[in-house]
Order: C-alpha cells, then structure tokens, then sequence
C-alpha cells in the first residue's frame, strides 16, 4: 500500500482533470469500485504464500502480471501500442497515456512518456509477487523522517516529467552529466562581477568545435536550468494541454508500415502533455444554492493559438483551483471539484450542505 497503490490509483484522479476515458465512468482501471476488474485491490493486494489455493494464486498472478505489461517500458518511448482485443481502442495499453520529452518534431524523437526506472522496478516486483501486504500482515507504518514533510510540500505537486522544455525546470534535468552528485547540480566556478558571458549549456547556434562552444563540464550557473523554458510561462502553459502526435512519418511508422503519404490513413494520435498540472476537463462548483450545485467544462476556456496565449498571460489570476471537496459524502464521487479563484464563499460547504 506505501509504494505500489499509489502510483495504480494515480489515474482514478484524473477524471478531475481531464476526460480519459469516458467509457468507463472516469475510473478506467476499476481501482475504486472493487468489482473484480483487472485493479481491484481486493485481488491484487494479495502476497502469494503457501498453501493457498494454486488455481486463485495463478489468477491472481495473472492480474498483476496483466498491470505491469500495460506499462511502456524502456525503449518503447516512440512506440504507437494499442491493445489486439476487439475494444482495444476503448482501452489503450502501453501507460501513461502522455506526451513525451519530444513528441513535436521527428528528429531525436521522445513521442510518449513512461514510468520512472524506479517505478518500473518496484511494479516488476509487485507483478512477480515479491511484495508484503502490511495492512494483511498488520505491520505499523514506518515513523516518518525528518524532512520527509518538507520534501513532499516542494516535490509532490512539480512536474516531474515530460520535458519539453519542461515546467519549474527544463529537459536539461535529463541530463546526468550536469549533477556532481545525486541530486546535486555540479556549479560552474563563480565569474567575478557576475555572471559568465559565454553559456554553459550549448547553444544549437554555437558549433560545438567553437572557441566559445558551452561545456557541461565546465559546471552551471544560475539560470541554465530554466533558460530554455517557455516565456511568458503561460503561453507555453496554454497551449501544452494535448498534442496530436505524428505517429506515420517515415522512420517511425510501425503500427501501418504503408501509410506514409497516404491521405486516408490515421496520422496522428491525440496525446496530453500534463493534466494534473495543466487540467482540460474539470468538475466545477457552481455556487451555493445551485441547482444543480456541480457541472462540468473546461478549466480554461482560451484557444490554442496566439490570441489564448495572450489571454492566458492577461486573465491567468482568474484561472479556478482544483481543491478537495469537502462537502463529500459515501457515494459522492466528485471528490475534488474547480473553484473559482479569489472566493472563499464558492467551496461547498462540509457535510454536504450546499
């Protein structure tokens, strides 16, 4: 429960943010209901162990095993995968449904993003049966470290992927000749009077045998991490929602070998960049005394083009936040809902008055 379930019930949450799936009611991976899917906690939670009934421990095997390869693993980054069953459209495999680091151009492509190597380890061992269950087992919770609490209010709510350029930081976070040690970043030696002329992280217009050619080695100063980051931020913040990835250009077109140049093939795949961060389709409150008190729409109503940019820069303060809602009751689902910016007066109220 401390490091598997969480990152399987991360996509429940994002019917909050977007419309993944609408078929199957906002919760694709049937990780909430507990109704026999192929997530449900009550099957999938369970350690193999001896003695138990062979047929069950196979299914249950079965399950977790069939979780782990919906999973893109490393080197399937500009792989297309859908599922072979007849509703595989309804249900895509190859997880996380997201833009990756360079899902734009079809040069050094990056098209879709995967787990972290972390992550995939630890759901590899899971899916292996290499786990304890320690709610079954009664085990009592680790005591939380000193500054576990601080690292969580900095990292948890950061984008922790993809980068393209990126959010707080840049796709040079990648990178992992910038760090002199884990997770610190190797500094440039300090210029006297300020900062060095010459950049430290190359410039694609400076050749790389120039005199004047940027050197990781050399170190980094103060704003090389986020200097290839969108400005104005909410430009790059309005148009990063989703993105219709090429998925039949030449050196890539492994799902239909022949299609292209063909007019009437598929050519792209609509794809998110970020909804947790950058959300499309919310639940929104609509005010005391509403009726009915919640609907559902857009968090931003602005295009994708130059005129939703500069309405992006002007109006960004009016944006909604998405909060927990605390009027949610068994049975309610709308566990987070859009709340209009700057009104205290608009959160619903506890214990489900409106």
């Amino acid at each position: 429960w401390r490091d598997v379930w969480p990152i399987l019930t991360r996509p429940f949450y994002y019917q909050y943010v977007t419309d993944f799936d609408s078929m199957t009611g906002g919760d694709p991976h049937e990780t909430a209901r507990g109704s026999g899917g192929n997530m449900d906690p009550n099957e999938i939670s369970i350690p193999p162990c001896h003695g138990e009934n062979p047929q069950e421990k196979e299914n249950r095997r079965k399950r977790r095993m069939f979780v782990y390869h919906m999973l893109r693993k490393p080197g399937g980054e500009n792989s297309l995968v859908t599922a072979s069953a007849p509703r595989g459209s309804n249900h895509p495999y190859a997880m996380p449904y997201l833009c990756g680091d360079n899902p734009i151009t079809n040069v050094t492509t990056s098209k879709f993003l995967r787990l972290t190597d972390t992550m995939l380890f630890i759901l590899k061992q899971w899916a292996e049966g290499k786990f304890i269950n320690e709610r079954m087992e009664e085990l009592p919770p680790e005591p939380r470290q000193p500054g576990v609490d601080l690292d969580r209010g900095a990292l948890g709510n950061v984008l922790g992927g993809a980068f393209m350029p990126g959010a707080e930081a840049c796709w040079i976070m990648r990178n992992p000749a910038i760090y002199s040690a884990p997770y610190r970043i190797n500094q440039a030696t300090p210029t006297p009077g300020g900062l060095s002329q010459a950049a430290v992280v190359a410039d694609a217009a400076t050749p790389a045998d120039a005199p004047t050619a940027a050197s990781i080695a050399a170190g980094l100063e103060p704003g090389d991490i986020t200097k290839y980051d969108a400005l104005p931020w909410q430009a790059d913040f309005n148009e990063c929602s989703n993105q219709p990835i090429d998925i039949t250009y030449e050196d890539w077109a492994e799902t239909y070998p022949a299609s292209t140049g063909d007019p009437f093939q598929q050519v792209t795949q609509l794809t998110y960049w970020w909804p947790a961060h950058r959300p499309m389709y919310v639940q929104i409150f609509n005010g005391p005394g509403a009726n009915p008190p919640y609907g559902a729409g857009y968090w931003s109503p602005t295009p994708q083009n130059h005129a939703g940019d500069l309405q992006m820069v002007t109006e960004w303060a009016n944006l909604g936040f998405i909060l927990r809602n605390p009027s949610v009751l068994p049975g309610n689902s709308l566990e987070f809902v859009n709340v209009s910016n700057g009104n205290a007066n608009d959160l619903p109220k506890p214990g489900g008055s409106q």
